[in-house]
């Protein structure tokens, strides 16, 4: 299993090598991972608050009636 450290040098190599091959500045390449990043969570978050109303809609459907 990879380290934190591991993770995050792999990442910023990604970033130089992505900058390089673009032409454009690090911090450009930063703040575009860091958009898609947030946008990711901000979808993941939106599908588990999904699959809880689902999972709401669910139960009470099947303890409709009972006490």
């Amino acid at each position: 299993m990879a380290t934190y450290q591991q993770v995050i040098l792999t990442m910023a190599r990604a970033g130089v090598s992505l900058a390089h091959q673009t032409g454009r500045t690090l911090e450009d390449v930063n703040d575009d991972l860091m958009a898609a990043m947030v946008t990711r969570q901000r979808a993941e978050a939106e599908e588990y608050f999904r699959e809880l109303e689902i999972a709401q809609w669910l139960e009470d459907q099947v303890f409709e009636g009972v006490e």
